[in-house]
């Protein structure tokens, strides 16, 4: 397959339809690093780790591969390693002092790390042998983390505790939770909720495309990917991202999907000059919210900016608005280093403010506060309490 070539989800093959799912994207460059790891490649400014290869899996749900409790992986072979910066400069309000974080370092042999509170890291998986990492992310409750392993549109992935020892693998793209623990899945077709230990149908997928306005081409992604972007849980809903088809120049929608079931697309159709593409997403402490970043808009004359980048905030009360554009923020938060652009996101604990990966703080009213100086390696990592 060209590193070019996206994936499409519920392709035919002889052994049968596979679910897949595409990831977001923010401008051409993004574009190019996603569909190049979905295609068996990696080009990942994040430095994280790659190979190839994995055993083919179903997406059915009774699926032979599917299992449960196995022994945990030997991470003898994984380096030790450290943050390369300090964990006390990390600015407490967005990044709590007692929390961990997941860490995928480059040329690290496929090996996860979980660092600590006081700086130490840790190897604790390490990807099997002919697999790449396109997921992860941890449960809402921080006692595990899944991992989607993949080669080429074949996908499976791995639940696993703080020790490192695998409780499930899964023939699934990933997993989203909601922050009571409850996941949601892509299989064939339709999303699963999966609570206590089983399954139910929660929605069609050919109804999560036609709210988005799309045909049934259209490829529908759930879970977060394993760079950042997608952040928080929602309290009753997950966020989904639609593409139109399986292109680079594909039209995108977000489509919120309720636990009982019902879709309700938030914001424009995305993929154009006039709405740009959407980025980095964090949800409120209380799941009620979320803020999404969306970039490649139309710039400023008057500024000289080319394009623009954009935070846009949802909640259930008052739908989908615009809240600030990096041409609205001062000339400090332009630095000829970073620009006004940014592409990831963090909403503080308390829900007073949100910290862009250029250093800006933003008041919930769309303000600019204080700048501060955070380590770009910051928003890469998967954080939890």
């Amino acid at each position: 397959m060209s590193c070019l070539r996206p994936a499409v989800e519920a392709r035919r093959t002889p052994r049968g339809v596979r679910a897949v799912v595409n990831e977001m994207r923010v401008g051409a460059t993004l574009v190019l690093l996603l569909l190049a790891a979905l295609a068996g490649c990696d080009s990942s400014p994040s430095g994280e780790p790659s190979s190839a290869g994995t055993l083919p899996v179903t997406t059915d749900r009774r699926s032979p591969h599917e299992s449960g409790l196995t022994t945990a992986k030997d991470v003898s072979a994984c380096d030790q390693r450290r943050l390369p910066f300090a964990r006390q400069k990390l600015p407490t309000r967005f990044f709590r002092s007692n929390a961990s974080a997941l860490w995928a370092p480059s040329s690290a042999k496929g090996c996860l790390y979980l660092v600590s509170p006081v700086n130490s890291a840790r190897p604790i998986w390490q990807v099997p042998v002919g697999e790449r990492l396109v997921r992860l992310g941890w449960a809402p409750d921080g006692s595990t983390f899944v991992a989607t392993t993949a080669i080429g549109a074949v996908t499976r992935t791995y639940v696993v505790d703080r020790n490192g020892l695998v409780r499930q693998r899964l023939a699934v793209d990933g997993i989203a939770f909601l922050d009571d623990g409850s996941g949601i899945v892509v299989r064939t077709g339709a999303l699963y909720l999966r609570a206590d230990g089983r399954e139910r149908r929660l929605v069609a997928l050919d109804a999560i495309r036609a709210a988005a306005g799309f045909g049934r081409a259209a490829l529908v992604s759930v879970a977060p990917d394993r760079h950042g972007f997608a952040r928080g849980y929602g309290a009753d809903a997950v966020v989904t991202t639609v593409f139109s088809n399986g292109s680079p120049s594909a039209a995108q929608a977000l489509v919120v999907v309720s636990r009982a079931g019902s879709v309700r697309r938030v914001g424009p159709i995305f993929g154009s000059a006039r709405t740009g593409n959407p980025g980095g997403r964090d949800w409120s402490a209380e799941g009620d919210a979320f803020v999404q970043v969306v970039g490649e808009l139309p710039g400023s004359a008057r500024l000289g900016l080319g394009h623009d980048h954009c935070l846009d905030v949802w909640t259930a009360r008052s739908g989908y608005r615009r809240l600030v554009c990096g041409s609205d923020l001062p000339e400090r938060a332009r630095s000829p280093g970073r620009g006004p652009h940014f592409d990831r996101v963090v909403w503080s604990a308390d829900g007073s403010a949100f910290l862009l990966n250029n250093g800006t703080v933003v008041s919930r009213s769309g303000r600019s506060l204080e700048p501060v100086v955070v380590p770009p390696l910051a928003f890469y990592l998967r954080w939890t309490e």
